[in-house]
């Protein structure tokens, strides 16, 4: 199943049922330029899910009830079941960023334009 978050490999959660939506997502490969003009794949792959509003609420949730953080923490180790750029699903472990409250535009009782990025992604067979 597309788009599910946990703080273990099992069972993770759907995105969708716990936000009602799935988010807008790029895989990005970091590229660089090799001796011969072409391009070679570096370090980790990374994910960026976008999410359009989220609630207070539901912003909430995912930090602290379904990632189990701590109020102020904002980073740590999960598993994500994400596409990658030719659209193979798989599960990862990876480091997820989210933006502080703060830093996020608000409209009333909703986040505007949360952006969730995971970086070092790692297969997990």
């Amino acid at each position: 199943m597309p788009y599910q978050i946990g703080p273990t490999s099992s069972p993770l959660t759907d995105l969708k049922t716990q936000l009602g939506y799935y988010p807008a997502s790029r895989y990005v490969q970091a590229l660089e330029e090799d001796h011969g003009g072409g391009q070679r794949v570096v370090g980790y792959p990374r994910s960026i899910w976008t999410f359009s509003s989220l609630s207070v609420d539901q912003y909430k949730a995912l930090v602290q009830t379904l990632l189990g953080f701590s109020t102020g923490e904002y980073s740590g180790e999960v598993y994500i079941e994400t596409r990658d750029e030719w659209d193979t699903w798989s599960t990862y472990r990876t480091t997820m960023r989210l933006p502080a409250p703060g830093d996020l535009e608000r409209w009333g009782e909703h986040y505007q334009d949360v952006v969730v990025d995971f970086v070092l992604l790692e297969v997990i067979p």
